[in-house]
């Protein structure tokens, strides 16, 4: 099976459907200003190789977008946020896919 890339649905092979659904991503910062990244692959689909992304995921039912950093870092990385964040901003884009099988 082969990958292609296009503008507008990203990494895809051609089993693949691209839909549309609310996601969050957190930019996490240490105390010595690092950033928090997930190397990462689709092990479904190898040939899509492999990727860094910033945690996060979809928003689920009754979800806030804040609800959503938190139950993700938690899944995603083990960690509990104590307390609110220093410098918090949100910035909404629209537009943005997922293509699944």
């Amino acid at each position: 099976m082969t990958a292609a890339w296009s503008k507008s649905g990203g990494w895809k092979t051609p089993d693949m459907t691209v839909i549309e659904r609310n996601v969050v991503r957190a930019v996490v910062l240490d105390a010595r200003e690092h950033i928090l990244l997930f190397h990462t692959r689709d092990p479904t689909y190898p040939e899509l190789g492999t990727w860094w992304e910033l945690p996060g995921g979809g928003v689920e039912g009754g979800e806030t977008y804040l609800d959503t950093v938190v139950r993700e870092l938690a899944e995603e990385a083990g960690m509990t946020l104590v307390g609110f964040l220093r410098g918090t901003s949100m910035n909404v884009y629209t537009g943005a896919q997922r293509v699944v099988p």
